[in-house]
């Protein structure tokens, strides 16, 4: 396989991680900390805000605000930017939070009234299948997430990641692409596909 750059593989990532779509299963929405959106549910009875911090040293919020009647829940601050992703059912919110330019975490969100898993778990199950994947003489150099869909209590996830051995600073590295599902009620995370699909990535190191 022909490598590629590392810093290629970013750029080629940015085009999806600013755009903004509505279907027939999810509406979603990007947002940094600069934004303030208001991202209604599909059924209209919630709406997710973005509040921006009020000092340079703060970060934004997601707030939940049930409509009309406007009470309110903090689901949690972010540090950069994500994409907010409403399921179809209108009971589930999903954040992909782009917690750096390499790193993404899963968190998930439901409604009052509908009783789920805690915010991060799905990301730990996710990330510790990952982990045995690749096997402890790896090193994660990146670690993205993509939402395909959510139309319930179940949703996919695609998964990219790069790595590189533990045993040199820097070198080739390998990008492996998996696929899961999960399933919220009760949690259990099922990996559908995982392996190489590409070798000798370059790192940054290799690319000046």
């Amino acid at each position: 396989m022909k490598s590629m750059g590392y810093l290629l593989l970013l750029f080629s990532l940015v085009p999806r991680l600013m755009s903004t779509t509505t279907s027939a299963t999810s509406t979603q929405v990007t947002v940094d900390q600069s934004s303030k959106i208001r991202l209604p549910s599909p059924d209209g009875k919630w709406e997710v805000d973005s509040v921006t911090p009020k000092t340079e040293e703060g970060n934004s919020t997601l707030v939940l605000k049930s409509l009309p009647e406007g009470h309110t829940q903090q689901l949690g601050e972010f540090f950069r930017s994500g994409t907010l992703i409403w399921c179809s059912n209108s009971r589930m919110l999903v954040f992909l939070d782009r917690h750096s330019a390499e790193d993404t975490r899963l968190r998930v969100f439901f409604v009052p009234g509908s009783d789920g898993a805690a915010a991060d778990s799905a990301d730990r199950e996710i990330r510790s299948s990952v982990l045995k994947s690749i096997g402890s003489g790896s090193r994660v150099l990146f670690y993205d997430l993509d939402i395909p869909s959510c139309s319930g209590d179940e949703f996919a996830v695609s998964a990219r990641v790069v790595t590189v051995s533990k045993a040199v600073k820097s070198g080739p590295a390998k990008q492996w692409e998996g696929k899961y599902t999960v399933h919220l009620k009760p949690l259990k995370v099922t990996r559908e596909s995982f392996g190489v699909t590409a070798e000798g990535v370059e790192t940054r190191s290799q690319a000046h």
